[in-house]
């Protein structure tokens, strides 16, 4: 089991969190009310090993009394929070500035902003706590003591979280002025809200170059309308690419990440194509963020290159073939995995670590069968790695 993180609560501003709560507990109600009245049962597709583990807060913050007169007025505190921004970061003082900035422009006034430090090597204290002073929108600011992987800040944002939509904003990138504000309307105007998990917009670098592909009307109607997964999945392969989205908390706080032991990346897709499973996206063609594509030190990617990784990848090639029915990819994709499978093991054999077991007699044929070719590719992986054979 990991060892509990010692965590740090700062906010610049006494939340109202009573008064956000009871709103989307009554929201869930009629949510629940509106599926148990067409017939659907509720799915609870918890995909968390272990569990949420709710840390004491110590509330050392600054209980900003400012009170100035603009669209983010020193009452927002004190007002329902429609979205929470959740910007984990590792270190990132040199980019910091870029989500900061374009969250204080927002033209959308009700949201709050949780940022969560994820054991950086760095102090961006000074950066954090001028920024909570000069805002008057709600900021919570978290400091873990130990890297955790973006998949735990992210849950632990989503725990504290009082909107009924997250945006998940990585930190060296930027909103447009009004992504809040599309984004909120276009959930708004959706018919059928229970059918959907998420509303997705598109990107564009920092260069003004688009990053995803604009979709053709017909497909998008396609798309809206078709009960296909075949197609649904062909169409997101066509139309691939970086978006920012806009999800209902109540579904992430039911299906946080897994959490596994000494893992310290998981997947976004983990979680997405879970969900996929029961609810749909909805793609608008609006610009909502920067992508910035000049960072380096991504926060999914902090990890060591060394034997850190080789033990995430093994985590996610066995969660993915012993949940093989949500995950599936064809046979292709499957012995594709089986194969990464079995060159992880063989890692993990040579550095005593530990070796996590296949469920389906199938896939534990097919890696049986590909153990001795896949000790010739760890072999030259490690010699790579250490110097050693």
């Amino acid at each position: 089991m990991n060892k509990p993180d010692n965590i740090q609560y700062y906010k610049n501003c006494e939340w109202n969190r009573d008064r956000n709560n009871n709103r989307n507990n009554n929201r869930n109600n009629n949510r629940n009310n509106n599926r148990n009245d067409n017939g659907n049962s509720n799915k609870n597709n918890n995909v968390n090993d272990n569990g949420n583990s709710n840390s004491n807060r110590n509330n050392n913050g600054n209980n900003n009394g400012d009170s100035n007169k603009d669209k983010h007025s020193s009452s927002s505190c004190d007002k329902v929070i429609t979205i929470s921004i959740i910007t984990p970061f590792y270190n990132r003082r040199n980019v910091l500035h870029r989500p900061l900035n374009s969250v204080k422009q927002q033209t959308y006034p009700h949201f709050e902003l949780i940022l969560i430090d994820d054991g950086s090597d760095e102090n961006n204290d000074d950066i954090i706590w001028n920024y909570m002073k000069e805002v008057t929108f709600p900021v919570l600011y978290m400091k873990k003591t130990k890297n955790g992987g973006v998949h735990r800040a992210r849950n632990l944002g989503v725990r504290h979280s009082r909107g009924e939509y997250i945006v998940f904003l990585d930190s060296d990138d930027e909103l447009l002025t009004n992504s809040l504000e599309i984004l909120q309307n276009k959930w708004e105007q959706l018919p059928d809200k229970e059918r959907y998990f998420v509303v997705m917009g598109r990107c564009i670098d920092q260069a003004q170059n688009y990053v995803t592909k604009e979709w053709k009307q017909k497909d998008l109607e396609q798309f809206i309308k078709s009960e296909d997964k075949r197609k649904i999945k062909k169409l997101e392969k066509k139309y691939a690419g970086d978006y920012l989205g806009m999800i209902r908390s109540d579904l992430l706080k039911e299906n946080p990440w897994p959490e596994p032991s000494g893992v310290r990346f998981v997947s976004e897709d983990i979680l997405w194509i879970r969900l996929r499973e029961s609810y749909k996206s909805f793609f608008i063609n609006d610009v909502v963020r920067i992508y910035y594509t000049d960072s380096k030190d991504s926060l999914a990617r902090s990890q060591p290159r060394s034997i850190q990784k080789f033990k995430n990848g093994l985590w996610d090639t066995v969660y993915r073939l012993n949940h093989w029915e949500v995950y599936h990819t064809g046979l292709w994709g499957q012995l594709k995995l089986v194969a990464y499978y079995s060159v992880y093991r063989e890692i993990m054999i040579v550095f005593g670590e530990k070796r996590l077991a296949l469920k389906n007699p199938i896939n534990m044929l097919l890696a049986a069968i590909l153990r001795l070719p896949a000790r010739k590719v760890a072999d030259r992986i490690i010699k790579d790695m250490t110097g050693r054979i």
